[in-house]
C-alpha cells in the first residue's frame, strides 16, 4: 500500500464513504466543467468554483478556484480514476478501510483534486495538514530514458512550507536531470 493511502486507512468507514462520494462527484463535475470550458474554446484559466464539503473533512477549502490547466494536463487521468471509484460512490461496493485498491484511487483522485484546488482535502482523523491549507503539487513522469535538459514536478523561486513534487523516470538517466522539487533563486529579486 503506499504510504499516503496508509493516512486513509486510519479513517473511519463513514468518513470513508462520505469522502468517496465527495472525490468522485468533485471531480466529475470538474471534468465536465473543464470538457465544456475546453468545447467553447475557453482559456483554462482558473476559475472560481462552489464546493460544499461533507462534515467527514476537518477544515474549510478558502475561496476555492479551479485551475483547468490541471485537469488539462491529466484528463484521461482523471476520467480513469473516477471510473474506477464509480461503483463505490453509487453504493454499488461496499466501501472497506482495509480496501487497498480503493485506498490507492482515492488518494490518486483526491491528490489530483488537490493540484486542481490548490489546497488540501483531508478527512476528520487523518494525519495530514487540515482541510484547506494551501499546498503546491507536481508530478513529472517521464516514460522513457532522460538524455539531456532538466524536468520538474514543481519548480518554484521560494520554498513553501507546504510544497510537494514527485519526478518518476521510466528509462535511464543518461544526461541532465530530474527534480520532484526545484528550487530555482536564480534571477529572483534580492
Amino acid at each position: 500500500m503506499e504510504p499516503v493511502s496508509l493516512t486513509l486507512a486510519s479513517v473511519g468507514a463513514l468518513a470513508l464513504t462520505e469522502g468517496v462520494k465527495f472525490v468522485y462527484t468533485e471531480a466529475s463535475d470538474l471534468i465536465k466543467h473543464w470538457l465544456d470550458s475546453k468545447k467553447a474554446g475557453a482559456d483554462p484559466a482558473p476559475v472560481p468554483i462552489e464546493v460544499t464539503l461533507p462534515a467527514a473533512f476537518g477544515g474549510q477549502l478558502q475561496d476555492p478556484k479551479a485551475n483547468l490547466a490541471v485537469i488539462a494536463a491529466n484528463e484521461d487521468r482523471f476520467e480513469s480514476l473516477t471510473g474506477m471509484l464509480a461503483l463505490y460512490a453509487s453504493g454499488t461496493k461496499p466501501i472497506n478501510p482495509a480496501d487497498e485498491r480503493l485506498l490507492q484511487n482515492l488518494d490518486a483522485l483526491r491528490g489530483l483534486l488537490e493540484a486542481t484546488l490548490g489546497q488540501r482535502l483531508t478527512l476528520q482523523g487523518e494525519p495530514r495538514p487540515a482541510t484547506g491549507t494551501s499546498v503546491v503539487l507536481g508530478t513529472v513522469d517521464i516514460a522513457g530514458s532522460m538524455k539531456s535538459g532538466a524536468a520538474a514536478g514543481v519548480k518554484i523561486d521560494t520554498l513553501a512550507a507546504n510544497t510537494e513534487g514527485h519526478a518518476k523516470l521510466g528509462g535511464d538517466l543518461e544526461g541532465g536531470t530530474i527534480f520532484g522539487v526545484w528550487v530555482d533563486t536564480k534571477g529572483k529579486n534580492e
